[in-house]
Order: C-alpha cells, then sequence, then structure tokens
C-alpha cells in the first residue's frame, strides 16, 4: 500500500519520529529508516507517496491523538496504483487517437499474433517465398547498417557468436543472411 498525505501531516510524522527517537538530525532519520537523503526530501515535501513500512514505522511514534485523527484522513491505494493508472491513460488515449472501433480492431490483431519470434520467422519465411530478391535487398540493408555500428571484425565476430548463442546456429540461415555469420554478404545476397 502506499499512503498519501497533506504535507503538513508528513513534516509532523517526521518531527515526531525524530523526537521519540532522540534523533539530532534529518540524515540520521533516514539512516535509522533505512532510505537515503533524496528519498527522504521526497517523502517529506510530499512529492512522493509513503510505503507502508515507512508509514507504520512513523506512526508507532506518533501520540495515539494525533494516529485517530490522522487516519481519517490519510488516503491509501495499491502499490501498483501508477501502472494501473498509466495503463488506463493509454487505453484512453488510443481510443481518442484511433476511435472506439479502430480501437477494437487494433487490440483484435494484437491478439491474434500468438508469439512474436513465430510470426518473425513465418515472415521471413514467406518473404522468401513471395518475393526473394526483396527479401535479399532488405536483408542486406539491414546487415549493412549493423556493420555500420560494428567497426571491427573482432566485435562482428563477437555481436555473430551472442546472436548464435541466444537464437541459435541457424539464425542468420533462417533470416536470409549465410553470409553474415563470417561478417560479409554472399554473391546472392548482393542483388
Amino acid at each position: 500500500m502506499r499512503y498519501f498525505l497533506s504535507k503538513k501531516q508528513i513534516c509532523e510524522l517526521f518531527d515526531f519520529y525524530r523526537k521519540t527517537n532522540s534523533l539530532d538530525s534529518w540524515k540520521q532519520v533516514c539512516y535509522s529508516l533505512e532510505i537515503s537523503y533524496s528519498t527522504f526530501k521526497n517523502f517529506r515535501n510530499g512529492t512522493s507517496s509513503l510505503p507502508e513500512t515507512i508509514y507504520a514505522e512513523l506512526l508507532a511514534t506518533a501520540p495515539s491523538s494525533y494516529v485517530s485523527v490522522l487516519s481519517n484522513t490519510v488516503e491509501s491505494k495499491e502499490d501498483n496504483w501508477g501502472r494501473i493508472k498509466g495503463g488506463k491513460n493509454s487505453v484512453v488515449s488510443k481510443i481518442n487517437k484511433l476511435g472506439h472501433e479502430g480501437y477494437l480492431k487494433q487490440l483484435e490483431q494484437v491478439r491474434c499474433t500468438q508469439d512474436g519470434a513465430s510470426t518473425l520467422r513465418k515472415w521471413h519465411n514467406q518473404m522468401k517465398k513471395k518475393n526473394p530478391d526483396l527479401y535479399h535487398k532488405i536483408q542486406k540493408e539491414r546487415w549493412e547498417k549493423v556493420k555500420h555500428f560494428l567497426p571491427t571484425k573482432a566485435i562482428r565476430e563477437k555481436a555473430v557468436a551472442t546472436t548464435r548463442k541466444r537464437y541459435g546456429r541457424d539464425h542468420f540461415r533462417r533470416i536470409g543472411l549465410k553470409g553474415a555469420e563470417k561478417s560479409k554478404i554472399t554473391t546472392s545476397e548482393k542483388q
């Protein structure tokens, strides 16, 4: 849970904590609560909500009369409330951009895509069969761009080894770049 208090309430809670524990400075308060000074400043300024652990420690030092008043005014939300809010906002912006029907259509297309890797593999296979010249041209340009960012042969070889390890030994053959394994382009790929 995250707890939202007014700046005045937060300052009072931290003051109670500091006085009760006989701490001389705010840095000692940070050390006692096991938080960084910048996090402490964010809490104290009210720019960040209080996590449940910190809130409980602060409440333990506050007078019971203050706690009863505070419990009626504190707002609490789930830990991931920001992600939920962000997700809702992104849906609203997509609907505003695409319209309700367009959003539902895009959502259906995304749901129909089962696995990104298998979809990509299907695209490579279809392109090789339907339009091999265009496919090899696209792959050649792609590899040339990659080579531009991998200036030395040693770096290219390491990148090739990492790619083969991550995606399988036949990765370059599957995507139509057999020559990429040797850091060059084959004659069929040059066309």
